[in-house]
């Protein structure tokens, strides 16, 4: 449905572009654009959109694609608190981690951490729970 880019492209207001997403929470899908997203990410615009949430919410939480193949995630990072990034284990090495957050240290953005998804355990679960 129509979201993030509608608003950007200045074709939805922004109060249209927010659903409830349960309790105390609300959700704004990216939605659809044929544009750049260079163009759509332009930063002051995206931080005018972000400033106008901050007003109404206590926490955003942008959720990008990953930093590999996209490079949105490094435009949006500069108009966020902080960066958390998600690693799936095993899947990616610690190098090419270094590597993709190259763009999010030359923009100076946040980054407060990371996530570790698709755990394995290597050692059976009860072991964990018991140190």
């Amino acid at each position: 449905g129509p979201g993030l880019c509608e608003v950007i492209e200045g074709k939805l207001p922004v109060e249209k572009a927010v659903y409830p997403a349960g309790e105390g929470m609300s959700l704004i899908p990216a939605g659809e654009s044929i544009l750049d997203p260079g163009i759509l990410l332009d930063e002051n615009l995206f931080k005018k959109i972000l400033g106008h949430f901050h007003k109404e919410y206590s926490l955003i939480i942008v959720n990008c694609a990953n930093l590999r193949e996209y490079k949105d995630a490094a435009m949006i990072a500069t108009g966020v608190d902080g960066v958390v990034l998600a690693v799936s284990e095993g899947g990616v090495r610690r190098q090419v981690v270094g590597h993709a957050i190259l763009p999010l240290k030359e923009k100076q953005t946040n980054l407060i951490g990371a996530i570790m998804s698709n755990r394995n355990f290597v050692i059976p679960k009860i072991l964990y729970e018991r140190l």
